[in-house]
């Protein structure tokens, strides 16, 4: 019945519904067990590191398997068109889950992954010769996995581990999860609910990297057992990494008091996103950290406007200020932008965006960075699927406004003329910029002058 060679099942014969593979082997070859049509339950010892490719590969009533903790690979369509598999564990010890490995398993409902120390879980490629994406993942056309549990004692989860998997629901992650590889939960847009063990301030530490986090615009994140909707954090979280809360539309508020960096597209498209209460330690917001959160009202910053210019946004999609959002600093409402006798730089993307009228500049700034005052254009992103059924952006441009319609600069053309400006007038998009004259000027330009509370611009007309 047991073929076994050199410790290897070469072969199993037998036609019983129940099998207990016998100790001593350490490896399922090759087609050992294919198109076994009998069996129902395999129970595969401790001691086995392999599963070969094809080894249960169409055991059409294959219902349950177990997999040893010495397990380390699975091999190509080791499982494939196991049609009745309702449940898998992927041990702690396995290393790597080859490409199609579980292959059009129509019935498994459910993956438990408690590999520690996974290092390849299948892969993806364009191919240019037909124009299409070849997708080397190791749960293809599995059209029935709801599920997904990450072990508590998971620490990384590899590129691709459920790549495809478009009818998640539900994806539990352990609190020991500090990464989460490219492209892990690509196309699993569906997913309405994710179980989150650990706090939330190690969920903001999470790496995420492209496609690889489970949460799309219809989920609900569980942390404590309650939806997210509210993010505060203790002021000893320092950074909100790369990706941590991009699509999550139950989002509504945000507060960072002692985070000193926002990674890239952290809070990207949002879209529910209304208040965002920032510290005065923060230092860099990255790339597309708010990009696509266009109801974001009201922005609060617990520190001064010196400190506000001296944060390195990357740019305008960085900047949580949207067109009709209100700026408030230490609690008052900022209406008209006075820069700082002690500030010399204003950095990029400082103001662009917000509810301002005006913004007064002094004649000892030396630098105006890139898109300062500028109101970028924004956009609308509406998800789209492609002809083989992959998600894709299709960006719609909406009219730009204006974050600031004046400059009024406390000094005369030839001291702003020695002003580094980014990008010429791009720092001020059309804004217009007026020069200081204390008496109405005899000659044409555009000048201002203070009104008599000696605090609000006036122009001379």
């Amino acid at each position: 019945m047991f073929d076994i060679q050199n410790s290897v099942l070469v072969k199993y014969s037998g036609s019983e519904r129940d099998v207990v593979i016998p100790e001593g082997v350490t490896e399922i070859g090759e087609d050992a067990f294919g198109k076994c049509d009998t069996l129902e339950s395999v129970v595969i010892p401790e001691g086995v590191t392999r599963i070969s490719k094809n080894a249960f590969s169409y055991c059409k009533a294959l219902k349950s398997v177990s997999l040893p903790q010495s397990l380390r690979e699975i091999e190509h369509y080791a499982f494939q068109m196991c049609v009745n598999l309702k449940e898998v564990e992927i041990p702690k010890n396995v290393v790597r889950v080859e490409e199609s490995s579980f292959a059009d398993c129509h019935g498994l409902s459910v993956v438990t992954w408690n590999a520690t120390a996974c290092e390849y879980a299948g892969d993806s490629y364009d191919d240019d010769s037909t124009d299409m994406r070849i997708d080397l993942r190791p749960f293809p056309h599995c059209s029935n996995l709801q599920h997904v549990i990450i072990g508590d004692d998971v620490v990384s989860v590899p590129p691709y581990a459920f790549f495809g998997c478009s009818r998640l629901e539900c994806v539990t992650v352990g609190k020991s999860v500090t990464e989460i590889g490219e492209e892990a939960f690509s196309c699993a847009v569906h997913v309405k609910k994710v179980y989150y063990t650990g706090r939330v301030e190690d969920w903001c530490n999470i790496q995420f990297d492209y496609k690889s986090s489970p949460i799309g615009k219809n989920t609900e994140l569980y942390i404590d057992g309650k939806v997210l909707r509210e993010l505060t954090l203790p002021k000893s979280a320092k950074e909100v990494c790369s990706r941590a809360f991009s699509d999550y539309n139950s989002l509504r508020k945000i507060s960072l008091p002692g985070c000193e960096k926002i990674g890239r597209s952290a809070f990207y498209q949002c879209m529910e996103l209304k208040c965002v209460t920032l510290s005065s330690a923060l230092k860099k917001v990255d790339l597309d950290a708010f990009g696509y959160s266009p109801n974001i009202k009201k922005v609060y910053f617990d520190g001064d406007l010196e400190q506000w210019c001296d944060i390195d946004f990357m740019d305008e999609k960085s900047n949580p200020l949207t067109p009709n959002a209100e700026f408030y600093v230490r609690g008052k409402r900022v209406r008209i932008i006075r820069i700082p006798k002690s500030v010399t730089k204003i950095k990029d993307y400082a103001f662009s965006g917000g509810k301002f009228s005006c913004a007064i500049i002094h004649d000892g700034v030396e630098q105006i960075g890139y898109g300062a005052f500028a109101e970028p254009r924004r956009r609308c992103v509406k998800l789209e699927e492609d002809k083989y059924g992959h998600i894709q952006n299709k960006v719609n441009i909406l009219p730009c406004g204006e974050s600031v319609g004046a400059i009024f600069f406390e000094g005369d053309r030839s001291a702003w003329q020695k002003i580094s400006v980014g990008g010429d007038n791009d720092a001020i998009s059309r804004g217009k910029v007026y020069m200081l004259s204390k008496e109405k000027p005899t000659s044409d330009g555009m000048f201002w002058h203070y009104a008599k509370d000696g605090a609000t611009p006036v122009i001379w007309k």
